[in-house]
């Protein structure tokens, strides 16, 4: 059985994936996105964002 560490890496480390093209998307003026694509992977950064930080909280023991 894994423990929370483990859960914990597996999960973030697509997150950190993610993460990174999301802000390789939003770096920069030349990004060829409208508005509307903009505005939608700016809502997927946020909740990356929010995934991440809630991994970070998830300390040893619990779950």
């Amino acid at each position: 059985m894994k423990t929370s560490s483990e859960w914990r890496h597996d999960l973030r480390s697509p997150l950190t994936a993610i993460k990174g093209y999301v802000e390789f998307l939003l770096a920069g003026d030349d990004c060829s996105c409208d508005d509307q694509a903009q505005e939608y992977i700016k809502n997927v950064q946020k909740a990356t964002e929010r995934m991440i930080a809630l991994l970070d909280g998830w300390k040893e023991g619990e779950g």
